[in-house]
Order: C-alpha cells, then structure tokens, then sequence
C-alpha cells in the first residue's frame, strides 16, 4: 500500500548512504540505496522487485520475490504523480521501500530471496560508509 511518511527519517536515511558502490553485493548487512528516476515505459528491476512507471504512475510489483498466496497483495501503485518521477529506494535483505519524489508517495514491501542484480535505466547505488 501506498503511506505516507515522516520526512525526517527518510532525510536521516539519505544522509547515512554515502559511499558509492557499483554492485549491490558490496553492501553491507545495512543494505543499499538506488537513487534513479523513470520516465513513462521505463522500468528497473531490483533483484526480482519489479518498478516501473506507465501513465504517470508507479507501479512495483514482488511477486518474483515473496510468497505464493492469494492472501497477500503483490502488486502496488501510486496515484497520478504531479512532477516527474524521481526515485529513492532503499533496499535490505528484507525489505525495499520506494520514495518517490521526496516522498510524495511512498510504496514499502516486504520480500524475500532479493537477488544482487540490478537491471534497469541510469541508476546510481549507494551504502553506508
């Protein structure tokens, strides 16, 4: 489901990722930050948690990386976002959550089995010095 979030603990957050990385495997147990953004039809693929952006909207979905079971929601989307589509998604072994545009929405997801590959657009990673 689409939250929203206090401003100061993302900020907190952005602050501690400051060592680039060009692997998600270099990170430490803290986990990474994907810095990225997507236009209309883009799409970027961490470790089998599908983000993509169509008609002005975000769009993720886990299903590659959490439990088979109708019980669970595995698919999740943004409103129409206002301006652009910037991305900052932070990712541990658990748990990925998607800020986007400096938290006008945000999307946290619960997954398991995350591969260490990242495909996509342009996309910058980030850990914890």
């Amino acid at each position: 489901p689409v939250r929203l979030r206090r401003p100061v603990a993302r900020r907190e957050r952005q602050n501690a990722f400051t060592k680039e990385i060009s692997l998600p495997e270099q990170a430490g147990k803290s986990g990474y930050l994907v810095k990225t953004s997507l236009k209309n039809g883009e799409c970027i693929n961490i470790g089998g948690y599908r983000i993509w952006r169509e008609q002005d909207k975000l769009f993720t979905d886990r299903s590659a990386v959490f439990v088979k079971d109708s019980k669970y929601r595995l698919t999740a989307e943004t409103p129409v976002l206002r301006d652009g589509c910037e991305l900052e998604i932070y990712v541990d072994s658990n748990l990925i959550e998607v800020y986007v545009n400096q938290g006008e929405a945000v999307i946290s997801s619960v997954v398991y089995g995350l591969s260490d590959v990242v495909t996509g657009e342009a996309y910058t990673l980030y850990t914890i010095e």
